[in-house]
């Protein structure tokens, strides 16, 4: 019965395990990149990395929870369609897609603005005259 069970979740836990992992490889990036810049040493990053990792793992609760709702709420026969599994493979590359374009932009936000996506940063550039 478990076999079952994490086989029909699979894209909420390959979805969350990605996000996971581009945070970890996104903030050591940063860290490397601009690390040295802002005299953060190395003796901080596993600090960092661990502080990221929980910010990350409450995140992916909020992120994976229409996916998991969905799974959890879709009978077994409409789950097991073909329509359903082309739509979870469609549903889940597009989220990678999406993470991974985010992680991207990120980089250049930080390298303009010297911070993470944040409400204020966004909302300054959304409304630059406010």
């Amino acid at each position: 019965m478990q076999t079952r069970a994490f086989r029909r979740y699979w894209p909420v836990y390959a979805v969350a395990a990605f996000y996971l992992t581009l945070g970890l490889l996104s903030r050591t990036f940063l860290w490397w990149r601009f690390g040295a810049d802002a005299d953060v040493p190395l003796a901080q990053l596993p600090a960092i990395l661990a502080g990221g990792l929980v910010n990350d793992m409450v995140q992916s609760l909020y992120l994976m929870a229409p996916l998991a709702l969905y799974v959890l709420l879709l009978p077994d026969r409409w789950y097991h369609s073909k329509f359903n599994r082309g739509a979870m493979l469609a549903a889940t590359a597009l989220g990678v897609g999406v993470l991974t374009y985010l992680a991207i932009v990120e980089n250049y936000f930080f390298e303009e603005f010297n911070a993470r996506f944040n409400v204020v940063a966004v909302d300054y550039l959304m409304y630059p005259t406010e």
